[in-house]
This record gives C-alpha cells, sequence and structure tokens, in this order.
C-alpha cells in the first residue's frame, strides 16, 4: 500500500491525541516509535493493517468509529490538501463516484507500485447505490468510513452501511 494511508492516519492520530499517541500506535503495532512514512512510498499490507488496529485499540474505537474517523480526516482535511486537483473536478459524491475508478487508473499508470481499489456500482433506485469494492486489502470498512466523510465534505445526507465483506450501499437524502 502506498505510505499515503499512513501519513493520513498519522495526521489523524496527532491532531485527536498528541505526536505520542502516535508513537504509542507504532509500539502497539511492533513498530519502532521512530518509524518514518513517505506518502509515496511502500508500506507492506500487513504493517498497514496493524496500524489501523493499534490505533483503533489505542483510541478504545469500535472498528466502524475508527473507520468513520479516519475516513473524516482523509475525505476533509488530508485529500482537500494534498490531492485537491482531483476533488476539485467533482461538485458532489455522485460524480465523485461516478469517476472514482478513472482517479485510481491513472494514479496507478503515473504513480509506481500503486494498487488502488476499484470498484462496481449498481443503482437500485435514484436514491439507493449498491457498491462493490474490489481489492485484496479487505478495507470495506475503510471505505465506508471515507464514503461517510465524503457525504460530510460535500454536505450531502447520506446513510451508508456495509452489506458485506466487499459492499457497501449508499442512501442518498
Amino acid at each position: 500500500m502506498k505510505g499515503t494511508v499512513v501519513v493520513c492516519l498519522k495526521e489523524m492520530v496527532e491532531a485527536r491525541g498528541g505526536a505520542e499517541r502516535w508513537k504509542a500506535a507504532l509500539r502497539r503495532a511492533g513498530l519502532p516509535d521512530s518509524k518514518l512514512y513517505m506518502a509515496l512510498g511502500d508500506v507492506p499490507d500487513a504493517e498497514v493493517m496493524r496500524l489501523f488496529e493499534a490505533v483503533r485499540a489505542e483510541f478504545g474505537l469500535t472498528l466502524e468509529q475508527a473507520a468513520d474517523a479516519f475516513g473524516d480526516h482523509w475525505m476533509n482535511v488530508y485529500v482537500p490538501r494534498v490531492y485537491k486537483v482531483y476533488l476539485m473536478r467533482f461538485p458532489d459524491l455522485r460524480a465523485l463516484l461516478a469517476g472514482i475508478n478513472e482517479v485510481h487508473e491513472r494514479v496507478t499508470r503515473t504513480v509506481p507500485g500503486a494498487r488502488p481499489p476499484r470498484f462496481e456500482f449498481d443503482w437500485r433506485d435514484d436514491r439507493t447505490l449498491r457498491v462493490t469494492y474490489r481489492s485484496h486489502r479487505g478495507l470495506v470498512d475503510v471505505f465506508a468510513g471515507i464514503l461517510r466523510g465524503a457525504g460530510r465534505y460535500y454536505g450531502e445526507r447520506l446513510t451508508v452501511r456495509k452489506r458485506s465483506a466487499t459492499e457497501v450501499e449508499v442512501r442518498f437524502g
């Protein structure tokens, strides 16, 4: 996985609890508390998963709460600052979802080693979208949190429900 995910996670932890909480999470994950991550660097998937679990445990959060905290920081702090050029293309969440595979394809072409998830979309009606998350990483909970964060970013009321290990349902309005 690309280090940008861990850089965002670190920012979120430090914003909520300070640098010492990040160091504690690193130790909890079995890593040195001086470990540094670069946004374009490669981080083993298992290490990222240990870090997510360590942060969840460090703050006493459920998986959904941790995924929501990360998704909110990703969509409302990190992405608008780091990936603003991509975000500016999409006036609302529906447009973002319609274009996310294209963005991920571009990232795959331009960032060596990038393997972002892909998505399949099935509109059940004009307000209900089922999204199939395609990735070997199994981060559907984090994806659901990112969707909730995106709803906040765009000022849209929505309900996101995990249906399975690979599918979420988004209800707009």
